[in-house]
């Protein structure tokens, strides 16, 4: 090859290009930006549009419907959802992912500004905002103490003055302080008394605190400023405002009210640890670096620590460095870890110096890769981080072939630079269409589409990149090398040699009967293929990782005030207490709704809270926090009146929870209705969790109806009346005071003595336009009403959604449940809470089993006889099941499972109604109908309803009815969440992997000049289907949809490798004239070694991740249990065995295949050129 021939003759010159390599490469790897996971960009835009005191319904018509009519037609839109809440509505638009950010602004923008003018003049201007995950804080700093809340926030200023100082901080949010005011509390009488009202005070204060520019004054030669500085400096000015003057004495503003300097209303609490405490979130630039910031911080954290006195404390409760620095050096010792064993493995198998050789390309790989990486704008993130862990066996690959047979020629008596020449040149191309098989296999993932594809595309770009710069490396660097120090090669060992003979008796038996050997591979792929599906663990979406952090989010019924949540928050914590010991902190945040890292969902409340659990590392608590929240959960459970869900904080994209029932429709009476039906049908499937539903219907309202006509005579308008009642309970703004570098409010509020109840704000008295108070009770009444809380909106449809997680079972398994619960025929099964009578089933079927008389229990015993599995011998048959279970006296959970299990196998049969043995059943209309039909011709749902109803009408003292959610016309179920970009996900890798074959083929295709070797070559791809789920099966792994999808797509390019390079070999031994078994017989002995050096350096490189043990270069010790390896564990696992079956299977099969296609083609007339020499020959 003409690259390598010239590398050869210009050492010099590829020894100054390694050394760039080397520097520029590792300064790029060093000031490669580090994140624990990629930047996501979601194409979502909210708009908020503020509408205070206007109740959720009429928001959504007045508001909320009017944006979503002109949103509804803009293009590229995938979801339009809303939620209309009191004065307040919130619009999620989400767009497809081909559209950028910056033009999904624009249209909304556009579509907005057309809505706007339809909008109710007094609303607020709709505020349009990009969601973006960079807006999610990098660090949350705790800072409490025994010091009084002016002091904390005093502290808290000072320290997020000082954090917006470091480079890449994008802001600084100060959390739960209170906030100060100077509040006027006026007294109603002393204002009478001196002939005053509260609209005069609201005007006068206003005119009285200003500072006024009067413009400027030149004399002699001089330009002064005029100005009137006559704002309030101290609370004490504002006590001896002078309002007027009576009868000569003058009236202060103390005379008639009372002035504090106090706080604001408390909307809600923080807590650390049990403690008050304030707290700062630190938001970073986009592209900054968060583990140099984090550095930054830490220090001025440790400084404000030493100069503050012991009873303020900072802690730092949240920091993404130590996420970010754990996941890198977790999955650098991988790397490590990796490279020190393949480098044993080629000691092994090659000697010291061609191993020297080889390993040589592993470092230079990586610091071209590390290069790229940085030149196209990537940070060090966890999933750029496994590709080079996933590729570092790949590298060695193209190295070993080349190399061994450099080391080969050299043995056979060449020159070293002949040898270098000659060697390499033999497999360039084979190792180039290696290279370019496995990066064809992996091109269609760079096209994956939504959320998932934006947090995976990093995968298939590092990946070839990787494969890549070693296949560059490999032509270059290897030869060049070689030719100045190869020397000759050590003999084989002769410890191989019996391996060597055993690889010939094999290989020579599946040549002699490639028929036999064919039938054999496809026997195997067949049973295990069966044999997962039948005692497989079943399928995952995303791997589910052990959390280091835990959310309790609370919610209480709509109306309850900030201090009754915050009684029963304290309950929450109590509870918590016994789990200390594995918990660092607890946060707790009450009158909030999530923890602050869902974007999209960010509204409170004061029947809102969530408290926060940071666990202990693993290696400190020695506990998985999932079984932890589990107890948690149990715990809190039996506190009643409000909902509590418990769940950890999953890392990964965002994909939404396990089970989302969208319950859509018009009318919310029905909505409630339907969706009070599903949660308690949902609430009875096993393993369900944290059901709750987003339907809030009993927000309390006390509504004061103006009587237009009195409030008319009366001289008072309706404006004036709202007016006053908000300034008595919530308080009016009237200015500011300002002192040294903080502003606070002035408001005008009524005492708490005067608006407890409805009689208090009815003796207020409200001034009319001649100036004389009028009663509030003459103007009107109070009235008690109940509206909805939040409303909803799907596609401009209303909507009741309904969430869930899963515990102990697979979510994918839990929402197959869910659905089928909700089937318009209802969930047919028995579960053990349908039996009411167990003893008397137990004698019904024991009676039945003799066949003395023909009886439903009778057709059940008979259906079950005959139904047999296709590996039924795997397993008993659901009679014997059956008869075992009702042997024992005392039927234990698992005799009841049992029985439950044959009883719905019965129920899935067709054959099970006999009209002898079910007499006149009393039947449903819809049972009867089907009935009607015959069993016969009913789908597998319809059969399955039927019996269920049959049972039921002839056992129902034993058991009970199947429940059914019947859906009005105009309503439906839709579900969501997690199985919308399952399903997605799912779609795409099925196309990735077609495309993937398809290109794979191209290239072989284009090497081979053939389609008989190229289909050869692809039936590798399907051999090593067997040891991918023999993978699954042996380390008790799901299928899962994203990662082990990925493993078998790697699969597709890597395992085609061998095959490739064994079959290159073959066809090269044809075309010097050897015949056909003798051809493929030598080629693979010969490439024996190479082939399984290249699947074993692939292997081992990926151990470490897949038994989540290697060994800490940072501290020098072993570690475990990493993150990285909980996520990743799944693909690794699927290429190692896939890799593994196909390899082995490959050195019989595919020269077997060979040998019978290549003879079939003989006889077929097909004379290609290898196929001409291996007549000749053998003629």
């Amino acid at each position: 090859m003409l690259i390598t021939d010239v590398a050869i003759r210009n050492r010099t010159t590829v020894a100054v290009l390694g050394l760039i390599i080397i520097l520029m490469g590792g300064y790029s790897y060093m000031s490669l930006p580090r994140e624990a996971f990629p930047d996501i960009p979601i194409p979502h835009i909210m708009v908020t549009t503020m509408y205070e005191g206007v109740s959720p319904e009429d928001i959504e018509t007045s508001v909320t419907m009017k944006i979503e009519k002109e949103l509804n037609g803009i293009r590229g839109v995938k979801e339009i959802r809303s939620s209309s809440a009191e004065g307040m509505s919130m619009i999620d638009v989400e767009f497809t992912p081909d559209v950028p950010t910056e033009v999904a602004m624009q249209r909304v923008r556009d579509r907005v500004d057309i809505a706007e003018a339809e909008l109710p003049t007094v609303a607020e201007e709709p505020v349009i905002k990009e969601i973006n995950f960079a807006e999610l804080p990098i660090m949350l700093i705790s800072i409490s103490g025994d010091v009084s809340p002016v002091q904390l926030k005093e502290i808290a200023d000072n320290l997020q003055d000082t954090v917006e100082t470091v480079p890449g901080v994008l802001k600084v949010e100060v959390l739960g302080t209170l906030e100060p005011e100077i509040r006027l509390e006026f007294n109603p009488e002393r204002l009478a008394m001196y002939n005053l009202t509260i609209p005069e005070m609201l005007t006068l204060i206003p005119s009285e605190n200003v500072n006024i520019s009067a413009g400027s004054l030149e004399t002699e030669g001089t330009k002064f400023n005029v100005r009137i500085p006559a704002e309030f400096v101290s609370p004490e000015e504002v006590d001896h405002l002078l309002l007027t003057v009576r009868d000569g004495r003058p009236i202060y503003l103390a005379d008639v009210a009372s002035v504090e300097a106090t706080f604001k209303d408390r909307m809600s609490y923080s807590r650390l640890n049990g403690a008050a405490n304030v707290t700062l979130s630190v938001q970073k630039r986009v592209g900054a670096n968060v583990v140099h910031i984090s550095d930054y911080i830490k220090a001025i954290v440790a400084e404000a620590q030493r100069r503050m006195p012991g009873a303020v404390k900072f802690d730092i409760t949240f920091d993404m460095s130590k996420l970010i620095r754990s996941m890198v050096a977790d999955l650098e010792n991988n790397i490590l870890s990796a490279l020190f064993l393949v480098t044993i493995v080629l000691l092994l198998f090659l000697g010291w110096r061609p191993s020297i050789i080889v390993a040589m390309i592993i470092p230079l790989s990586m610091l071209i890769t590390s290069f790229l990486i940085q030149t196209l704008g990537y940070t060090l993130n966890m999933v750029v981080l496994f590709s080079l862990v996933l590729v570092l066996g790949m590298l060695v690959d193209n190295a070993i072939v080349i190399v061994e047979n450099i080391f080969r020629h050299v043995q056979l008596g060449y020159g070293r630079m002949e040898a270098a020449i000659l060697g390499a040149r033999e497999v360039a191309w084979p190792v180039t269409t290696s290279t370019f098989t496995t990066v064809c296999a992996f091109f269609p993932l760079m096209f994956w589409p939504g959320i998932m594809g934006d947090f995976m595309k990093y995968l298939p770009m590092t990946l070839s990149l990787g494969l890549l710069s070693s296949l560059f490396a490999g032509l270059v660097f290897n030869p060049t090398i070689c030719s100045a120090w190869a020397g000759r090669a050590p003999e084989r060992r002769q410890t191989h040699n019996w391996f060597v003979r055993g690889y010939q008796r094999i290989q020579r038996i599946g040549l002699e009967n490639p028929g036999l050997t064919l039938f054999l591979a496809l026997c195997l792929l067949v049973g295990m293929v069966t044999l997962y599906g039948k005692i497989g663990k079943g399928t995952e979406f995303f791997p589910e990782g052990d959390p280091e952090r835990a959310v309790i989010d609370m919610r209480a019924p709509q109306g309850t005030n900030i201090h009754e949540t915050d009684r029963i928050v304290r309950m929450i914590e109590d509870r918590i207490q016994p789990y200390r010991p594995w918990i660092r902190h607890i946060i707790t945040n009450v009158g909030a709704s999530g923890a602050g890292t869902d974007i999209v969902a960010s509204a409170g409340g004061p029947h809102l809270a969530n408290v926060t659990l940071v666990f202990y590392d693993f290696a400190e608590r020695q506990r998985p926090s999932k079984e932890i929240i589990s107890e948690i959960r149990k715990a809190v459970s039996d506190i009643s009146g409000v909902e509590i869900k418990v769940a950890g904080e999953e890392g990964g994209p965002p994909t939404g929870a396990p089970v989302v029932v969208r319950v859509i429709g018009e009318d919310f009476k029905i909505l409630g209705r339907l969706s009070d039906q599903a949660y308690r049908i949902i609430a009875n499937v096993p393993n369900i969790v944290n059901l709750r539903g987003d339907l809030e219907a009993t927000r309390p309202e006390l509504a004061f109806t103006v009587n237009r006509r009195n409030a008319m005579l009366l001289g008072v308008n309706t404006a004036t009346v709202g007016n006053f009642l908000q300034m008595a309970i919530f308080g009016t703004e009237v200015g500011t005071y300002r002192e040294f570098n903080d502003e606070y409010d002035i408001t005008v509020r009524l005492p708490v003595a005067r608006r407890v109840n409805i009689d208090d704000l009815d003796r207020l008295r409200i001034p009319n336009i001649s100036g004389h108070a009028v009663p509030l009770s003459s103007l009107g009444s109070f009235e008690y009403r109940g509206g909805l809380g939040t409303i909803n909106r799907v596609n401009q449809k209303r909507v009741v959604t309904l969430t869930a997680d899963a515990e102990g079972r697979l979510s994918s398994e839990v929402l197959a449940d869910v659905q089928r619960s909700l089937h318009p025929l209802g969930d047919t099964r028995l579960v053990e809470s349908d039996v009411h009578d167990w003893g008397a089933l137990r004698s019904l079927l024991l009676e039945a089993k003799s066949g003395s008389a023909l009886s439903p229990a009778q057709r059940i015993w008979d259906v079950l006889s005959k139904k047999r599995g296709l590996f039924s011998f795997l397993s008993r048959a659901p009679r014997d099941d059956l008869a075992a279970a009702l042997s024992e006296q005392t039927l234990s959970k698992e005799h009841k499972e049992q029985i439950l299990t044959s009883l719905n196998e019965a129920i899935r049969e067709p054959t099970l109604y006999h009209e002898e043995a079910f007499v006149r059943p009393d039947l449903s209309e819809k049972a009867a109908d089907l009935l009607e039909r015959g069993p016969e011709t009913l789908t597998e749902e319809e059969v399955q309803f039927l019996n269920r109803e049959l049972l039921f009408s002839a056992w129902p003292n034993l058991i009970a009815p199947s429940v059914r959610l019947e859906l009005p016309l105009g309503y439906e179920i839709e579900y969501a969440g997690e199985k919308e970009e399952e399903d997605e996900s799912r779609v795409f890798l099925l196309k990735a992997f077609g495309i993937a074959i398809l290109l794979v083929t191209l290239v072989l295709v284009i090497q081979f000049n053939s389609l008989m070797v190229p289909l050869i070559i692809m039936t590798t791809v399907v051999l090593s289907l067997i040891g991918a789920l023999t993978g699954l099966l042996v380390c008790d792994l799901p299928f899962g949809i994203i990662m082990t999808g990925l493993g078998v797509i790697s699969l597709a390019g890597v395992v085609v490798n061998n095959a490739i390079v064994l079959l290159a070999y073959t066809r090269q031994l044809q075309r010097r004239g050897m015949d056909l078994l003798a051809a493929a017989a030598e080629a693979g002995v010969t490439r024996l070694r190479p082939v399984l050096l290249t699947a074993t350096t692939t292997i081992i490189g990926l151990i470490p991740m897949a038994i989540g043990i290697s060994y800490d270069f940072h501290t020098f010790s072993w570690a475990t249990k990493s993150e990285s390896s909980q996520w990743w564990r799944n693909m690794a696992v699927v290429v190692i065995f896939g890799l593994g079956f196909a390899t082995i299977l490959t050195l019989v099969v595919v020269p077997s295949l060979y040998v019978m296609l290549s003879r079939l083609s003989l006889w077929l007339g097909f004379k290609g050129p290898d196929a001409e020499h291996s007549e000749k020959k053998q003629n």
